[in-house]
């Protein structure tokens, strides 16, 4: 199926880069370098990120020098920040900065969202159907009339199986069961299983015909 836009839903980076990498992520969304559940996506586009990085804990044994990066955590919504927030700058300042930020980057994606009528979620959760659905339900009622289609790569050693479930008319779910390993001799593990992610992304097309 052709897709107007498409995006990850994490819960790490493993999605937003292989759309990145085949052409697939055309500008940047606020979630798609974290790492969060999908109930803290589902939470934050119901609230309009209005309680987004409004409590954190800083956690400077874990910060990462090499990539001049702190270690955040947002404490409400638990959502880990390990790319964004610079070690070299005021702490308060550099929050202040990447809820301004993503919060742009949410009404971007909100208004990319409503000018689309089929949208792609894309997320490696190993988590039960249920709620897979639940999520993808309860974003139908966040931006209704939309048929939203949510792919979800589930880790499974010698997995090759797809389900497709047809929640209703616009509601799609498809998960999709592989062996999307980390293998912790490769240069980049969180990579997972290049091969199969390689093949199965350049099967999607999206349109991203925004202005």
């Amino acid at each position: 199926m052709e897709y107007d836009m498409a995006f990850s839903v994490g819960p790490r980076c493993r999605p937003a880069y292989y759309l990145e990498k085949h052409g697939l992520r055309v500008c940047a969304y606020p979630l798609d370098w974290l790492v969060c559940s999908l109930d803290t996506t589902l939470h934050l586009h119901q609230t309009e990120f209005k309680d987004f990085l409004e409590s954190y804990k800083n956690y400077p044994k874990k910060a990462r020098p090499e990539k001049n990066t702190r270690y955040v955590l947002d404490d409400k919504n638990h959502i880990r920040f390990l790319h964004h927030i610079m070690l070299d700058q005021n702490l308060e300042d550099e929050i202040i900065r990447v809820r301004q930020l993503m919060y742009k980057r949410y009404l971007r994606q909100k208004e990319h969202i409503n000018k689309s009528e089929n949208i792609l979620m894309i997320g490696n959760h190993n988590i039960k159907r249920e709620k897979l659905e639940h999520f993808l339900i309860e974003m139908g009622k966040v931006y209704p009339n939309k048929h939203f289609t949510f792919l979800n790569i589930h880790n499974r050693k010698n997995g090759n199986n797809v389900h497709t479930y047809n929640l209703t008319d616009k509601l799609t779910l498809i998960e999709c069961f592989m062996d999307d390993f980390e293998d912790v001799n490769a240069e980049k593990p969180w990579h997972g299983n290049e091969k199969l992610w390689d093949n199965l992304i350049p099967e999607i097309i999206v349109k991203n015909e925004f202005e």
